[in-house]
């Protein structure tokens, strides 16, 4: 993987096009230390800076050109099928000058054009191609967004790149907050494609092609309203497409699937260095393992966290699937000490205000593995498609479309826990727990968020509360009574298809996505997710729930298929996901970030949140777990990102100069 840049502008001349690229690309350097260069024609600038993974020799560097000369490409990402597209070609790639995806990729681009070769690749990817003749840039990015790509327009000028850091690389104040990307982060914990926290600014989405001419930028910049038509009309892959609820007696047998996940995997071992594996001891990181082991030939390298707290540490499940795998296995311990390391850094790590706690742990077992091995397989994107969350099962147990008496009662008694102080709902619920061989990670929390979902309307209504951080009376709160509440649920769908089309579109490129390609980019390690080779997401989004869900656990078909490999006791125990003892660490450790936090002349300065809220502002109102985490992330982020460039010349006077 990569990072890219580039500038389509009449406005500029060439020499500080390429001054401006070359300024972008530098604050790409720990995406691609391996080589960096920029390329410019009147105009157009594009920018590279290169992790090598395949065709390790200068023949693999960007920008590249096709063999006419009339396209020019910079690429990030992986085409894992390049080798189907390198026969594709009119000559059978015979006259390739080296043995690149990238290079494969543009030369296939020159013979058919680029809607049509995307159309063909399997691959996680984000790329920029400029048509010389058409005097056209093209932007791309993966089905599943993957890999990222920001873009914005100002003074006539369009800029884009793999992270919102090429725009801060500008000498000069940054684009106005957009109320609509900060107000949905709060609900949310990220700002949900294709907004970002910045007026103008695009995360481009997943799926999506979109192209802009020197003449179509020269003319106005485009509306919010026509950069979400060109957003609609660009997509070229849909996943809800492949909904459909199919019985188990029309889903693919096991033995389908397993060869499919072969296919993914096997394609995804494919390069030049060595490739490992993140193993958390789950359902998929193990499936995922355990293929690449059958498949790679070697023995194969894990990596895992464990923590000194004991209720989230499952670093014991790894290392047995690790032994019974036979893998080459190493634990990464994380204490509250080395995620306070990297707290501070969120902000210039993300871009944007990000507020998934794992990536702190992320962080640290990115960089340890990354002095191992230059690419890591993951077990991400499984629960999204093959109904992995508990939260998808919990509001049909609920009865809340059609409420009874038991309904009523478990409202009423749940509601009394409300006068009951958190620390005695945690003893006594894991008291309870504790007889049946179980434990929860923070009971309180969780039956706060039950006593919400308790409380709406239908099951879809109560999914929205389970995936929002903030609920309304704290959105409100912040920013008065008409905030932005962001994407919902298509109501027109199964409730298990449009859950999980809700976070295939939101969470999975917004939050986990982003957070696995930040975190292992910052040190310059690739992620490969076979789970998202589109191949397989098609296929477990045409399953229901009938298929993937037996005595309140889904995933099914990945369990049977895994039980071909490791034993019944390390597939069968109870999910407890990648999560990390925030609550604790913002009482204690972390305790400075919040207290920094609420300071009142920036909270006013700002300009972001509600008078009311300005001056009455307490950590109360977010209770002391991932609300009051959500809120230190943003006033981080701002501290660290806007507030130096509050006093810096404006946009206009910089591209001026």
């Amino acid at each position: 993987m990569c990072g890219i840049a580039g500038i389509l502008s009449h406005n500029l001349a060439s020499h500080r096009i390429s001054a401006l690229c070359e300024s972008m690309i530098t604050t790409l350097s720990h995406r691609g230390p391996d080589h960096r260069d920029v390329w410019t024609n009147e105009g157009v600038g594009l920018a590279h800076s290169r992790l090598s993974i395949l065709d390790l020799s200068e023949s693999g560097h960007q920008p590249m050109s096709d063999q006419s000369g009339r396209w020019t490409i910079v690429f990030n990402g992986e085409v894992y099928n390049h080798g189907d597209l390198k026969r594709s070609l009119t000559d059978g790639g015979e006259r390739l000058r080296g043995t690149s995806d990238t290079e494969i990729l543009v030369e296939k681009i020159a013979e058919i054009g680029v809607s049509e070769t995307v159309s063909q690749c399997r691959g996680m990817f984000a790329f920029a191609a400029y048509d010389n003749q058409e005097r056209r840039l093209w932007l791309v990015r993966d089905r599943l967004g993957e890999k990222p790509l920001f873009f914005g327009i100002e003074e006539k000028t369009l800029w884009f790149g793999s992270e919102l850091k090429v725009r801060s690389s500008w000498d000069c104040k940054l684009p106005d907050l957009d109320q609509r990307g900060i107000q949905q982060f709060f609900r949310l914990g990220y700002s949900p494609d294709p907004y970002t926290p910045f007026t103008g600014v695009y995360s481009l989405p997943p799926g999506t092609i979109v192209s802009f001419s020197l003449a179509e930028i020269d003319a106005a910049t485009p509306s919010v309203d026509a950069i979400q038509k060109c957003f609609a009309d660009g997509r070229y892959w849909n996943p809800a497409d492949f909904v459909g609820g199919a019985a188990s007696d029309d889903s693919p047998p096991t033995t389908d699937l397993e060869h499919l996940l072969e296919s993914a995997v096997h394609e995804q071992l494919v390069a030049d260095v060595e490739v490992g594996c993140f193993l958390s001891g789950g359902i998929d990181s193990s499936l995922v393992t355990a293929l690449a082991a059958k498949l790679s030939g070697r023995q194969l390298r894990t990596f895992t966290i464990g923590f000194d707290e004991a209720e989230f540490d499952e670093s014991q499940y790894a290392a047995q699937v690790a032994q019974a795998l036979g893998t080459q296995h190493v634990t990464q311990r994380v204490s509250a000490s080395d995620a306070l390391e990297f707290a501070a850094s969120l902000g210039s790590t993300f871009d944007v205000p990000f507020a998934n706690a794992s990536a702190l742990p992320s962080m640290i077992l990115s960089r340890f593995a990354a002095s191992e091995v230059k690419v890591c397989l993951t077990g991400d994107g499984a629960d999204e498609t093959f109904l992995g969350y508990n939260r998808y099962l919990y509001p049909p147990k609920l009865n809340l479309d059609a409420p009874d008496i038991r309904q009523r009662l478990l409202r009423a008694t749940v509601g009394l826990t409300r006068f009951v102080p958190d620390s005695v709902v945690t003893r006594v619920v894991n008291s309870v727990l504790r007889l049946r061989g179980k434990k929860i990670q923070d009971a309180a929390g969780k039956l706060r968020k039950l006593r919400e979902t308790l409380g709406a309307p239908d099951s879809l209504s109560a999914y929205e509360l389970l995936v929002s951080l903030l609920g309304k009376k704290e959105l409100t709160a912040l920013f008065g009574e008409n905030y932005a509440f962001g994407p919902s649920v298509d109501r027109d769908l199964d409730y298990f298809d449009a859950v999980r089309l809700f976070d295939v579109y939101n969470y999975l490129p917004g939050d986990n996505l982003t957070k696995v390609d930040r975190t292992a980019m910052k040190f310059s390690l690739e992620t490969r997710a076979p789970f998202l080779d589109h191949r397989v997401v098609e296929t477990a989004l045409g399953m229901g729930e009938d298929s993937l869900v037996r005595e309140g656990s889904g995933k099914q078909p990945l369990k049977a298929i895994l039980a071909n490999y490791v034993p019944e006791r390390l597939i069968n125990r109870p999910k407890m996901g990648f999560t990390v003892p925030i609550k604790r660490w913002l009482a204690h450790d972390l305790k400075p970030l919040v207290e920094r936090a609420f300071d009142r002349s920036m909270l006013a300065r700002q300009g972001v949140f509600s008078e009311r809220f300005v001056s009455n502002a307490t950590p109360g109102l977010f209770g002391d777990g991932s609300g009051l985490w959500n809120f230190v992330v943003f006033q981080s982020w701002y501290s660290h990102v806007v507030h130096p460039r509050e006093n810096a010349k404006s946009v206009s006077d910089f591209l001026s100069q």
